[in-house]
């Protein structure tokens, strides 16, 4: 199985580089992913792709379950709502199984955050 997400993107003029730039940001449970990629110039085949990784305080509400997700950033570390026996990133479900294994599916999710009431949707290609 395969999944995508897919985001709005943003083109600016960088004018310290001279040059437009394409931003996007993603999440993955509370992990957030900031992409920053300047537009190749004339002539050149390849361009460098910024990637930058945060940790974020999120609810986030699982629309098919109506299943709750609450991350609590403290410091560099984020937590999760106690009583919980499993915790998604983005399109992966992770199950903490009685006997401690852990357990891990991919599948189709739609989130909204609460705080924002940004969707996001991880749907088969």
């Amino acid at each position: 199985m395969a999944l995508q997400l897919k985001i709005r993107a943003s083109v600016r003029k960088n004018a310290e580089h001279d040059s437009d730039m394409l931003m996007f940001s993603f999440h993955l449970g509370p992990l957030e992913c900031f992409c920053l990629a300047h537009y190749p110039r004339a002539g050149e085949t390849f361009t460098t792709v910024y990637v930058k990784v945060s940790l974020k305080s999120r609810s986030l509400v699982e629309v098919r379950t109506r299943a709750v997700e609450s991350w609590t950033r403290e410091g560099e570390k984020v937590r999760l709502t106690k009583g919980k026996a499993g915790f998604t990133f983005g399109p992966l479900s992770f199950r903490i199984l009685p006997e401690g294994d852990l357990e891990t599916e991919l599948g189709p999710k739609t989130f909204v955050c609460a705080d924002s009431r940004n969707v996001e949707a991880w749907d088969e290609t």
